[in-house]
């Protein structure tokens, strides 16, 4: 057991030490090139952010991240298997709108 925790300490130190590298290094200030998309299920975000201020998008997100972890503890009914129709009909909003701003992106010419 002593050999495997000292070998992959080594292993560990030099790949610490002589990183391999992995094509051009990354440039933070570089815009990035215009014809990337991003993955299938940001696409409803990268959309909406092309309609609203940068700012209002980024915190937007933010919040409805935060109240879709927080969501547990506001509908307290769900633990008694009552469900909660305006949670229901809140849900079906923002999964509507994720699939239309989705195929909004996708339908969209010359992009």
């Amino acid at each position: 057991m002593l050999g495997w925790t000292l070998a992959l300490g080594l292993i560990i130190l030099l790949a610490t030490l002589f990183p391999w590298e992995v094509g051009d290094k990354a440039d933070i200030l570089k815009p990035a090139p215009a014809h990337i998309r991003p993955e299938w299920y940001f696409v409803f975000m990268y959309q909406t952010l092309k309609y609203v201020p940068k700012v209002v998008g980024v915190f937007g997100f933010a919040i409805a991240g935060m109240v879709w972890v927080l969501l547990p503890f506001f509908d307290r009914k769900s633990n008694r298997g009552i469900s909660n129709k305006l949670y229901t009909a809140i849900g079906i909003i923002v999964v509507a709108y994720m699939i239309i701003m989705t195929a909004v992106a996708y339908l969209a010419p010359g992009e």
